[in-house]
Parts: C-alpha cells; sequence; structure tokens
C-alpha cells in the first residue's frame, strides 16, 4: 500500500493564547500527523483540540515532535480529521512544522 506524505503549510502562532488549527482545509483527512516545534521558538508549542491552552494539552520545546495516529475502525479507514488538532504557543509568533501521513 502506497502511502501519501504532505507537508502542510507552516502554522504561525500569531497570538499566544488563541488557538490555531493545523489545517485550515474542512475535513481535510489523515492517517496520522507528525507536528513539530520549529527550532527557532523561542518557547513551547502546546499542541490539542479547540479547547487548548498554554500549559493545557501536549508540549513541545522547540525541535522536539509528536505523532498523532488514528485507529483502526471497523469501516477498515485509519484516518481522522485533521482541522480537529489546534496549536497554541506559550510566545506569539512561534510556529509547528505540520507534515501528514495518508494513503493513496
Amino acid at each position: 500500500m502506497a502511502v501519501r506524505i504532505r507537508t502542510l503549510t507552516t502554522v504561525t502562532i500569531a497570538v499566544s493564547g488563541t488557538p490555531q488549527t493545523i489545517s485550515s482545509t474542512v475535513e481535510d483527512r489523515a492517517a496520522s500527523v507528525l507536528i513539530q516545534a520549529h527550532p527557532s521558538n523561542s518557547s513551547f508549542i502546546w499542541i490539542g483540540d479547540s479547547t487548548i491552552a498554554v500549559n493545557k494539552g501536549i508540549s513541545l520545546q522547540p525541535g522536539e515532535s509528536v505523532e498523532i495516529a488514528g485507529s483502526e475502525r471497523p469501516s477498515g479507514t485509519d484516518e481522522f480529521y485533521i482541522d480537529e488538532i489546534f496549536v497554541d504557543a506559550t510566545t506569539g509568533g512561534d510556529r509547528a512544522l505540520i507534515t501528514a501521513f495518508g494513503r493513496r
């Protein structure tokens, strides 16, 4: 089975305390997503759902990354909507690098 790799736009968190979705495309799907805090960030980024906030959720220091993967469903698909994942930052202007993986 072929894997589709998509490097998505870098997400810049303009204002700390203002969560942003990692995909501006509604119902964008992926089997997994790799989120990396940009190496030049000055502080932590935070990952979670739309209620994410600074000091709440998965924290990443500059250069760290985390993979979020879907689970196999009875329908046979492991893809999920990536526009439901949000990032926030301790410092406005920090960035998150997003790579999505899916099936062809």
